[in-house]
Formats: C-alpha cells, sequence, structure tokens
C-alpha cells in the first residue's frame, strides 16, 4: 500500500456491470478466477481501493502532468512532460496535503503547497448551538449533538507574496470566519444574525470589519497551543535514524510553517492597526496612545483636567508610572468614560448633529476619507441608554461603585477647576456599560515599539473601531 497508488473501484468497474471479476486461491493454492454477482450490492460495497500492479507504483510529483483514461479492460496513464532517457516517469496523485500522502502512501513531499493545518474549534455555548441548528445543521449529528469533527477546518499555506495585511482572511475558510463571528457576537450579548456571505461581512461591511481584529486573536489562540505541542514533538525527531522518521519530520515541519506563517499574518494585521493619531480609521491604541489621540483631535486642553484627576488619586501624573503601579486598566476605563462625557456634553461643539452621541468618534480620532465624521464610534455592544442591569456581573459592578470613589475624589479637587469630573452623569452602571465593556471585548495585550528606548514591550491596547 505504502508504494501504490490506489484508485476507486469506481473507475475500473461501470456501475451497471452485474458481474465483476476476481480472483482466489483454491485448496492446493492455485489462483481461480471468480464472477462476483455484484447487481444486488449495497452502494457502499461497490467503492473500495483496487491496484493497479507496476502501472501504480510510479512516484508523485505535484508537477506531474499526467491524464489518466479509464476504458473497458484498460487503464491507460500518460505523460505530458519530456522524459529522458533513463529518467524517471512520474506520476501526479493529486492536490494532495502531507497529511493525506503520509497516511495513504507513506511518504510527505516538503514543502507541498497543497498542506494544510486542522483546527477544530470548541463547542459554542449551548444557547447559541441552538440558533446555529436552525441555519448550520450540517454542525450537528443526527441526534442533535455538536460534532467536533464536522467543526473542524482546514487552513492552507499562506501565499509568499508580500500582500496588503487584510489579505490573509482572503485565505481564510469562510465557515470558520463565519462561526467565530457568531461566538463573537454571542459573547457581546448581541442578536444572533445569519450572514449569508461572512467573509463580504466582515470585510466590506462597516459594522462586520469591527469583528476583523477579535476574529485574527481567536485564532491565534487556538493555534499557538497547537504549535506548541507540534514544536515539542518535533524536537524529538530532530535527527531521523530511519525513513518512518524522515518522512514524519517533513510532515511536522510543514505544519509548523503553516501555523507560523498563519499566526505571523494574523499579527501582522493587528499590528498594521497601530496608526499615529493623524491617520484616520480603526486603530488599536496603548494609554499614551489613547491621551496622544485625544490630545490632537480635541486639544491638550481636555487632557490636563482629566491627568490632574487621576494624580490626585494615584499621586502622580506619569502615566507609566501609574501603569506599573497596576493603575493601566483603571486609567484605560476612566478616560474612555471621561471622553465620552466631554463629547457629549450639552452645549458641546460638533462638526455634525448625526447619531445620538454627537461627535464622540470625531473624538476617538475616527473620520471618513472625505473628512465627514462617522455617526459613532461607540460599540454596538453598548447600550447607554438603557443599561442592560441584568447582565451585569456583581464583580463588574463593584468594582466600577469603586471607580466611582476616584471620580469623587478628582471631582472635590478645585484646583482642578471644571471640568467633566463634576459631570453629574458619571455613575456606576455607565463606567460598567461603556468603559468596562470595551475594556472586557476590545483589548488585549500586544507587542508594541516602546515609547523611549529600542524594542518592544508587551502593553495593553484598546480597539477603537470606525462604522464607516
Amino acid at each position: 500500500m505504502f508504494t501504490s497508488r490506489s484508485f476507486s473501484s469506481r473507475a475500473i468497474a461501470p456501475q451497471e456491470s452485474k458481474y465483476w471479476t476476481t480472483y482466489k486461491m483454491n485448496a492446493p493454492g492455485r489462483r481461480q478466477t471468480v464472477l462476483l454477482d455484484m447487481s444486488h450490492a449495497p452502494a457502499e460495497d461497490l467503492d473500495f481501493s483496487v491496484l493497479f500492479p507496476v502501472q501504480d507504483a510510479s512516484n508523485h510529483s505535484n508537477d506531474a502532468h499526467v491524464d489518466w483514461t479509464f476504458d473497458p479492460g484498460r487503464f491507460t496513464i500518460s505523460i505530458n512532460d519530456p522524459v529522458e532517457a533513463g529518467g524517471e516517469v512520474l506520476n501526479n496523485y493529486g492536490w494532495k496535503g502531507n497529511d493525506e500522502l503520509l497516511m495513504g502512501y507513506g511518504f510527505c513531499v516538503p514543502d507541498n503547497p497543497y498542506d494544510t493545518v486542522m483546527l477544530t474549534l470548541k463547542p459554542p455555548p449551548e444557547d447559541l448551538q441552538t440558533e446555529l441548528s436552525r441555519v448550520h445543521p450540517g454542525y450537528f449529528t443526527a441526534g442533535g449533538q455538536w460534532s467536533s469533527e464536522r467543526a473542524t477546518f482546514r487552513l492552507p499555506r499562506l501565499p509568499t507574496a508580500s500582500r496588503e495585511a487584510e489579505q490573509i482572511f482572503q485565505d481564510l475558510p469562510e465557515p470558520l470566519l463565519e462561526l467565530l463571528l457568531y461566538i463573537l457576537r454571542w459573547e457581546r450579548g448581541l442578536p444572533f444574525e445569519f450572514q449569508e456571505l461572512p467573509l463580504k461581512y466582515v470585510t466590506t461591511n462597516p459594522t462586520g470589519r469591527y469583528y476583523l481584529p477579535q476574529v485574527a486573536r481567536m485564532i491565534v489562540q487556538s493555534l499557538v497551543p497547537k504549535l506548541q505541542k507540534l514544536q515539542d514533538v518535533e524536537s524529538h525527531v530532530n535527527d531521523p535514524r530511519n525513513n518512518k522518521q524522515r518522512q514524519a519530520r517533513v510532515y511536522l515541519s510543514g505544519q509548523v510553517a503553516i501555523i507560523q506563517a498563519t499566526i505571523a499574518g494574523l499579527r501582522t494585521f493587528t499590528r498594521s492597526l497601530l496608526k499615529p493619531p493623524m491617520v484616520p480609521g480603526p486603530r488599536f491604541v496603548t494609554l499614551e496612545g489613547l491621551l496622544e489621540l485625544w490630545s490632537y483631535r480635541t486639544s491638550t486642553s481636555s487632557v490636563i483636567p482629566f491627568i490632574a484627576g487621576m494624580e490626585a488619586v494615584s499621586g502622580t501624573r506619569d502615566v507609566d508610572v501609574m501603569r506599573q503601579a497596576g493603575w493601566e486598566e483603571d486609567v484605560m476605563v476612566l478616560l474612555l468614560c471621561y471622553i465620552y462625557l466631554e463629547a457629549t456634553r450639552p452645549g458641546h461643539s460638533r462638526r455634525t448633529t448625526v447619531g445620538e452621541h454627537g461627535n464622540v468618534a470625531a473624538v476617538f480620532g475616527l473620520s471618513h476619507e472625505n473628512g465627514s465624521w462617522v455617526e459613532d464610534a461607540v460599540p454596538e455592544y453598548v447600550d447607554l441608554a438603557k443599561p442592560r442591569t441584568e447582565k451585569q456581573d456583581t464583580g463588574v459592578l463593584d468594582h466600577a461603585n469603586a471607580l466611582m470613589d476616584v471620580v469623587a475624589t478628582a471631582a472635590g479637587r478645585p484646583e482642578i477647576g471644571a471640568s467633566m469630573w463634576d459631570d453629574d452623569r458619571w455613575c456606576a452602571l455607565m463606567i460598567a456599560e461603556l468603559g468596562g465593556k470595551m475594556l472586557q471585548f476590545d483589548s488585549l495585550t500586544m507587542m508594541v515599539p516602546r515609547t523611549l528606548g529600542v524594542g518592544e514591550e508587551a502593553r495593553l491596547v484598546m480597539y477603537l473601531h470606525a462604522y464607516m
């Protein structure tokens, strides 16, 4: 089996054939011809692997151009490439990845362009499964149970040519993008919405594009443990001692290369969202980056009262010192709320009047290419009109109440003067619904360039999305 190319029996015996010819050995050890009546055989019994001795033992090449012809009683392979005298005649087994080649024929092709990595997602939450069963019953068994095997996707080997960072999503399985999109919306408490064209939705629709960084993050998080396991196994076959180990080494190296390329491509996309404040559009920002963006879009005079209020609580106005003291997440949450309150305060000047929240988008630095401000930069899962208190975690509200003490302390400092710290719209529900949810759903840790010095460091970043 490991040296022959098997074919389906359907290719050599027409379905309407009543009798199939086969052979068996009789008692004296002689081969005897037997006619099998297959007219009443089940359909699955009519499809099995067959071998063509000698002819089917040709080695495989992805570059070989061959034609297979099946005629009654005859099988022909036509070679469409020149072969030098004494040279090897190569067959082409088809577009097969190394997993299929290894299991079926016992060999692998280095840098196989048809190689793939299997990625299996964990079962979605049960209430989401109920929604999925209506639109995608194929993910479930006949008994209605979630099938992890059916929720397994093939990640291809990515092209080596230089491309735009976002193009990586064109190479990922569209059903995978769709399923991750549903999971992300479920996590945010948003209603289920079937997407007939998920790739188009997440790459061209203004609302759908919001999910791209989170989709990238989820795929990377799923691949990293798999990569670590493969690299651990690969380390044990660094010095293969036989052909089996050599083929295993080729297979493992290919799997590792595909995963590394996929992770690198997705991280390149997320890093492309680290933009300077003068560049409009979706972005990742550090705490310092958000302060810089706010200052650039409004004025430094808006930033100073906020920093003064944080100094009143933390004892420093150095953001780096605040971060080292463990204040980074709290400062980010309060800053998001402060910006929102300032941008929506009564009488605040606005470039446009669209949207319930005025020019929040303008303060966040998000705009159309033509210069008009987008309608709203607050994510759709934030409901400030009717905070979903029934879904608020008790611990989240307790922490939001603690942050209200910070607000009260900052508001009580007369030296700060009039500022948004005095705004009577501050409340724990607003902090939890806006800043708290954005921190929960739209922040992550990313390697970013150091503010001072050379190299990079792991930092908390917040994703700010433009609804274009």
